[in-house]
């Protein structure tokens, strides 16, 4: 669910505003699972985006797109894995704050550190095309759109 939501959002379907709550129902998912549950939840959630957004990819570069997926796949995994890792008694707010902290943190490294692929699928990316946050985006960056976007997601689980 998570994953179409995120597709969605993103270009050429452009409904940006599901990005504010597309991970709610991830990290819902990622309730009471173990840490190899949260691994494959995770994985599962980065294959179904990387296919699903960067289908474009796929297209145009046929097995090369393997890395970027894997990538994608295994930030994926990493956040839902972090994501447990969070003691409950933080509360609601430190927790939310903590895992937009986590995935824009993911997805930066992932992007920008060890390049590998379909930066384009970042969740700040989604809301800049032709939404509201073009502005905002210009002030932050994408990083810190995508740690707004993630710190909703987490507010609203």
């Amino acid at each position: 669910m998570a994953g179409l939501l995120l597709t969605l959002a993103q270009p050429p379907f452009g409904w940006f505003p599901l990005a504010w709550v597309a991970l709610v129902p991830f990290l819902v998912a990622l309730e009471g699972l173990t840490a190899s549950g949260r691994v494959a939840a995770g994985a599962a959630l980065g294959l179904a985006y990387a296919i699903g957004a960067g289908h474009w990819g796929l297209v145009h570069w046929g097995l090369h797109a393997l890395p970027p997926i894997l990538g994608w796949m295994a930030a994926s995994a990493l956040i839902a894995l972090a994501w447990g890792w969070l003691p409950g008694r933080l509360g609601p707010s430190l927790r939310a704050l903590l895992f937009a902290a986590i995935w824009a943190g993911v997805e930066y490294a992932k992007s920008e550190l060890v390049p590998l692929g379909l930066a384009g699928l970042g969740l700040g990316y989604s809301q800049v095309a032709d939404g509201p946050f073009l502005q905002v985006a210009s002030v932050i960056g994408c990083y810190g759109l995508s740690f707004a976007v993630a710190l909703l997601n987490g507010v609203a689980y």
